[in-house]
């Protein structure tokens, strides 16, 4: 049965005899939650200093009395009451089994000696400022570590630039908080998962495959790509990795940083847009029309054969223009714009040329063919209405059609072609299609 009280104790620092001390030397306590005295074999093997009685102020050697344990003491309450780090030495009777001295350590001592064993006690002593030795380097180490950790992190956390960490794995083992921002989660969230718990199928397929890739091939890898910041939002970003590698070259992981390029990505989706479209009507210009039927030239002759191109122009456009006004024919050229593009889609490709002309190519389909398309165009077309100030004003276009040989003529001797159909179409009273002889 634990006696009634364990609040007093000795703590006593003991200089061991024989054993050379010095100032950075750990302390030799003596402790017992009886409060019973060192036994006398003790103090005759070193030298006892009394009155100390508060935990130790740094981890040391402890030698203690066994029977604390016997009474219900355990190692841990014992760390917990004279320091958590201390090196625990239990002295044991001399007349007990020596079976007793692994069981103590079993239990969580760290070592145990007989009370008449002085040179077990010498050599105790000895292994236990040697751990505790090789404790405060270590300890220092990691306070060291932890100091230089500290550091980066507040440096990187400091750019504005996201980066991230991963292991050889794929595992995330760091970030900044501009990353954390960037992505819209906490490091709670990211720090231990990996790019497929973070980031919806398509783009983790992409992030892992390009992180094999760089990991295979070594070195550094720059690439455009997309990450995603909620369900709805994405933004474009330029990734800049590199592989870490430790002392022997072995690779420990992956480094990277990400630009967000969402703004460039779209200044240039609109450079491309105003270089290939006509600003008024949406359509694609002429020249990229010319591009897109000279891509054709590189096809085997069965690929786009038959093929068709057409020239379109919106019949006494000008007699509208001078006599409602150019907002009237902007809205002329704007209706009809979306009649064709309605009509090709899928189909060809149609552009304006130019003021009330456009040109059209139609893969795939025959004169005859691209002729009846065309015509239902046409009559579509002879449907608008357009509203001039309560007046309204009707719309028609003339068509001529031509075969076109991508393979064995260039674009402008087919247009040249069509562009004969439709001055017929023209002379002969206009609103018509006509097809090239």
């Amino acid at each position: 049965m634990a006696p009634e009280t364990r609040t007093e104790r000795f703590a006593i620092p003991m200089p061991v005899s024989g054993l050379p001390v010095r100032p950075d030397m750990p302390q030799i306590v003596w402790y017992s939650s009886r409060a019973a005295a060192p036994p006398a074999v003790l103090e005759a093997t070193v030298g006892v200093m009394t009155d100390v009685r508060s935990p130790l102020a740094a981890p040391g050697i402890c030698l203690l009395d066994v029977a604390d344990m016997e009474n219900g003491g355990t190692a841990g309450t014992i760390r917990r009451t004279v320091c958590s780090e201390a090196y625990l030495v239990g002295i044991v009777d001399d007349g007990g089994s020596r079976g007793i001295l692994p069981a103590l350590i079993d239990s969580g001592l760290d070592d145990a000696v007989f009370i008449g064993d002085e040179d077990g006690l010498r050599a105790a002593v000895a292994r236990g400022r040697r751990v505790l030795a090789d404790r405060k380097v270590s300890h220092a180490h990691r306070q060291r570590q932890d100091l230089e950790r500290e550091y980066l992190q507040a440096c990187i956390d400091n750019l504005p630039t996201p980066i991230f960490f991963k292991n050889g794995r794929g595992v995330y083992v760091g970030c900044n908080t501009a990353f954390e921002a960037f992505i819209g989660r906490p490091s709670e969230e990211i720090i231990g998962r990996t790019v497929w718990e973070i980031a919806p199928p398509e783009l983790a397929a992409a992030y892992e495959e390009a992180d094999r890739a760089l990991i295979e091939r070594g070195g550094v890898q720059v690439y455009e790509g997309q990450v995603c910041r909620d369900a709805e939002l994405r933004r474009d970003v330029s990734f800049h990795k590199a592989v870490i590698v430790d002392g022997q070259g072995a690779v420990r992981g992956i480094a990277g940083a990400m630009l967000d390029i969402t703004d460039r990505k779209m200044l240039e989706r609109d450079l491309k847009r105003a270089a290939e479209r006509d600003p008024l009507t949406d359509l694609y210009n002429r020249r990229k029309f010319f591009d897109y039927a000279s891509a054709l030239t590189p096809a085997t002759p069965e690929a786009f054969a038959p093929t068709s191109i057409a020239v379109m122009d919106i019949d006494h456009f000008k007699a509208i223009n001078d006599g409602y006004g150019h907002a009237v024919g902007d809205e002329v050229l704007r209706r009809v714009a979306a009649e064709m593009k309605a009509a090709f889609e899928d189909i060809g490709i149609v552009a304006r040329a130019g003021g009330e002309e456009f040109y059209a190519l139609l893969p795939g389909l025959s004169p005859s063919a691209a002729s009846a398309h065309l015509e239902g165009l046409r009559q579509n077309i002879a449907e608008i209405n357009i509203d001039a100030d309560g007046t309204p004003i009707g719309v028609t276009i003339s068509i001529g059609v031509a075969g076109f040989d991508p393979q064995r003529e260039a674009p402008s001797e087919g247009l040249k072609r069509a562009d004969l159909a439709l001055y017929r179409a023209k002379n002969a009273g206009r609103n018509q299609l006509m097809r090239a002889a």
